[in-house]
């Protein structure tokens, strides 16, 4: 076995790329090193060599093997081999080269992970959602950590929880790509189909706009209006469709104009075109429920808006006997903000001037 690697070895030298002068002298100086680790007495036994000792000398020998071919490659790995091969010479003794060839494998193994998760990484799919704008999926782990690190977002963390996910497919993310370069990172719910997160550089929401996030939910086919990066522009469910639907009132009201969208048990409330709020009715608990994404508008002060401005009472009068005696279930339920009192209010400041029924 050891004279078979040891032909092998000069073999693969004379076709590693490698001056014929340094393939000389590493052919020669090998078989003295290894001479030399056998011979000592703690590595024998009578004759005969201890098993330990000559699997290391097997295992390096494949690994010098191994540098041999990489050496006739271009690249990196062609040039760390031939440094490997050129040293073998200058070794004091056989641990040396035992380190230096495992580091070498080591440093091949990971320029080989990393030319296949690139290979991977240019065969997963892109969507084009302008001329600009790509979406790309991210379907490695590795590919998940280098987005991460690049925007120093939580997912390049080790153990995040995002890391099983994706491996279990219950969570399918999507980089951010503009003019080439990479802006931020989605995350997507796959058994909701809905956006579960947008991060930008540093978890701050990438900057957009509302019509280029309502094109990515339309080419995505998710839903987002639980998604704060989206809900705070507006990109929400009742635009996908219309993204320049004319709202339903548009009120003043203590210096602010409001204007109003009413969709399927949703209210959608603009103020000083830029700072959005959204509610949602729910039969089941007979309540409106605050989007916990709100920033603008609370429930306390969406029932001051439906008790002095009547235009919006009746948009809001209209979504809640549109539902009829369906319930709405769903994350934006499960996580709003809900408070008895707001709710008795808009009960009664509806009630005061419309009925329902």
């Amino acid at each position: 076995m050891l004279k078979h690697l040891l032909t092998q070895f000069q073999t693969a030298l004379q076709g590693s790329g490698l001056h014929p002068l340094p393939c000389e002298q590493a052919g020669e100086g090998l078989p003295a090193l290894i001479a030399d680790f056998e011979g000592r007495p703690e590595n024998r036994v009578g004759k005969r060599v201890r098993r330990a000792p000559r699997q290391r000398v097997y295992r390096t020998l494949k690994h010098l093997n191994r540098a041999a071919a990489a050496g006739a490659c271009a690249g990196v790995v062609g040039r760390e081999a031939h440094k490997l091969l050129r040293a073998i010479r200058t070794f004091p003794d056989f641990e040396t080269l035992e380190k230096r060839a495992s580091k070498f494998i080591g440093f091949q193994n990971r320029m080989g992970r990393r030319r296949n998760e690139r290979k991977k990484r240019e065969r997963e799919p892109v969507i084009r959602v302008d001329s600009s704008l790509a979406l790309r999926r991210v379907d490695t782990v590795e590919h998940l950590r280098t987005i991460g690190r690049a925007l120093k977002l939580c997912v390049a963390q080790p153990g995040y929880e995002y890391r099983s996910r994706l491996r279990d497919g219950s969570i399918v993310f999507w980089s951010i790509q503009c003019d080439g370069g990479l802006i931020g990172l989605l995350s997507i719910d796959a058994d909701a189909n809905e956006m579960e997160e947008c991060d930008g550089f540093d978890h701050q929401p990438p900057e957009l706009g509302r019509a280029v996030m309502l094109k990515i939910l339309r080419k995505l086919n998710v839903t987002a209006d639980n998604c704060e990066a989206f809900a705070a522009v507006g990109a929400l469910n009742m635009f996908l469709e219309r993204p320049a639907r004319q709202p339903d009132a548009v009120v003043e009201f203590q210096g602010s104009i409001y204007q109003v969208w009413g969709w399927r048990g949703q209210v959608a409330i603009r103020r000083r075109q830029r700072l959005w709020s959204h509610f949602r009715w729910c039969s089941r608990g007979s309540e409106w429920v605050d989007n916990y994404c709100n920033e603008d508008i609370s429930l306390g002060q969406f029932v001051d808006l439906v008790s002095h401005c009547p235009q919006i009472a009746t948009v809001v009068c209209e979504q809640r006997a549109s539902l009829g005696k369906q319930h709405i279930d769903g994350p934006a339920v499960a996580t709003g903000q809900r408070d008895k009192a707001d709710n008795d209010g808009i009960e009664l400041a509806i009630q005061g001037q419309y009925s329902f029924r």
